[in-house]
């Protein structure tokens, strides 16, 4: 009888213990999640920033000022923005992210940050020193894409897209789209940093600009050192991908007449090149390096107006003459543009010092030598198929 009862306490025991200990255990689950919620509720999540150049005062007294913008997606559905944005000015973007601080209920943290812009005056000014501060940060990662913009920054990063709500993702997607067919380049802190360090090369970044409800690409823009100097028009960027790299994918419309009404052209699709320069030392008298570039191109003909004949070989031949002979003309503008602004965006300068060793390379000045180099380009296109032929 004794034994009887014992086990029957001993069951009653167990039930109690185990329903107190899913009762714990439930409480504790709930008082992480809201403890969670709380934290997540309380941070301010950046995922994008925006630096312009200010000047304040008239004459003599003009002060530079630094204009930092901020945008921090909002997790609370029933808000009426999407975002936050903050804005402030500062000398330097520390004292910004301070006075950044001060205007919103939540902790900033950038270990969200996917874009920082930067207007074309400021990146006038060079860009290192904002970069710099970004890269010590150790919760940033060195995937931030760098970008200039065409007109305030801020005002990009302001505004409000329709049919994007969340500005980080929108600039991370359409760049992204945009490198993929070689149209800009897509250049994160990390890429920037390496080029501004590495003698044989000057950075490039990409530009966006506002338009009425959306942002658009504006070019690639050029640096000397860390300073913007002038840019590529949009419609040239996948030559200027030609020769700065092999590439996999990209289009290109080829107007073959220079003159208007431009009664042929063609439709380049499905491009894929690569790129072989050969640096010639220099010898003797002649103290400046050769430097050849051969460009190989295999694309299909999507479309093409004109009066070549393209199913016969001697019109596909000589519809690549024409095509190489634009392409080639178009190139040979970009590097003679870049040399007279002294800018090596191509990295020609990493070549020559590959060829004629560093102890070479150091005593040859080469930002002094650089645009006095002769550089000869040679294209060649084969074209695999022909789409539609008008």
């Amino acid at each position: 009888m004794q034994k009887h009862l014992n086990k029957r306490n001993s069951a009653k025991y167990t039930s109690v213990y185990r329903a107190a200990a899913a009762a714990f255990i439930a409480f504790m689950l709930t008082s992480c999640q809201n403890s969670d919620s709380r934290i997540l509720e309380q941070l301010g999540f950046t995922t994008a920033t925006s630096y312009d150049l200010v000047q304040k005062g008239e004459g003599d007294q003009k002060v530079d000022y630094l204009r930092v913008g901020i945008s921090i997606p909002k997790a609370d559905p029933d808000a009426i923005s999407r975002r936050e944005v903050l804005v402030t000015e500062g000398k330097t973007s520390k004292e910004a992210r301070i006075r950044l601080s001060e205007q919103t209920n939540r902790t900033l943290v950038s270990g969200q940050l996917r874009n920082a812009m930067f207007d074309i005056g400021l990146a006038r000014t060079g860009l290192w020193k904002h970069i710099d501060t970004i890269i010590r940060d150790p919760s940033i990662g060195p995937h931030v894409k760098v970008i200039v913009t065409n007109g305030s920054a801020y005002d990009i990063l302001a505004k409000e897209y329709p049919q994007h709500p969340t500005i980080g993702v929108y600039l991370s997607e359409m760049l992204a789209k945009e490198a993929k067919s070689n149209a800009v380049p897509e250049v994160n802190i990390y890429q920037f940093s390496r080029d501004y360090h590495d003698d044989g090369i000057d950075p490039v970044a990409p530009i966006v600009k506002l338009g009425e409800n959306h942002i658009q690409i504006d070019g690639i823009a050029l640096f000397r050192s860390d300073q913007y100097i002038t840019k590529i028009e949009p419609a040239d960027g996948i030559v200027f991908s030609f020769l700065r790299d092999n590439i996999r994918q990209g289009e290109l419309s080829v107007d073959m007449e220079e003159t208007e009404p431009n009664n042929e052209f063609a439709m380049l699709s499905y491009i894929t090149s690569s790129r072989k320069i050969q640096v010639t030392p220099p010898a003797g008298q002649d103290p400046l390096p050769e430097i050849n570039i051969a460009l190989k191109l295999k694309c299909s003909v999507l479309e093409y107006v004109g009066d070549q004949d393209s199913s016969t070989v001697a019109g596909q031949k000589g519809l690549e003459d024409k095509i190489e002979a634009k392409i080639q003309k178009k190139a040979l503008e970009l590097i003679q543009m870049m040399q007279q602004h002294n800018v090596d965006s191509l990295g020609l300068g990493q070549h020559v010092r590959n060829r004629i060793g560093y102890d070479q390379w150091q005593k040859l000045d080469w930002p002094a030598v650089y645009p006095k180099v002769k550089v000869n380009i040679k294209v060649k296109i084969r074209i695999k198929d022909f789409g539609k032929i008008k």
